[in-house]
């Protein structure tokens, strides 16, 4: 977990290169699953790049080790939309909308809309060993992006 001003730490980053390693290991599919984004992702900087200087200095180290050891996938939320993107090579699924208020504005096109992730694993010699289907929730009116002049982040405050 990174908090404003702390970043993840020395010892939530060395229990991640631990648990990494003794995945790897064992030959298993690793997923990570984190409530802020990295920092410096290109969709959004509502992610641990709002933390400060040291989140982000732990955040490039998190994504270092998550390269090293071939993470396949990682799923983050806090911002209430759907994103699906690249950082660095590592495929990346920002899944925010299980029913909270959108991001402000956000067309559906552009990831404004609620959803979850249907996510299939499959053996690591397969050509992919992860496929993720977006399932998105029918809607009405009541699924349409906020257009209150609060930020998401106030919102969630």
């Amino acid at each position: 977990m990174s908090r404003k001003d702390e970043g993840f730490g020395p010892a939530q980053l060395a229990w991640l290169e631990e648990d990494l390693k003794t995945a790897r290991a064992a030959r298993k599919i690793i997923l990570v699953g984190m409530h802020k984004g990295l920092a410096n992702n290109p969709v959004t900087s509502h992610a641990m790049d709002e933390d400060g200087p040291m989140a982000v200095k732990d955040s490039e180290t998190a994504l270092a080790l998550l390269k090293t050891y071939k993470v396949p996938m990682i799923f983050v939320s806090h911002s209430h939309m759907y994103a699906a993107y690249s950082q660095e090579g590592l495929q990346v699924r920002l899944t925010g909308g299980m029913g909270a208020p959108l991001v402000k504005g956000l067309a559906e096109g552009d990831g404004g809309f609620h959803h979850f992730l249907l996510v299939d694993v499959f053996p690591e010699n397969s050509d992919s060993s992860v496929h993720v289907q977006v399932v998105k929730f029918p809607c009405g009116p009541s699924c349409t992006p906020s257009k209150s002049a609060t930020d998401e982040w106030q919102e969630i405050d």
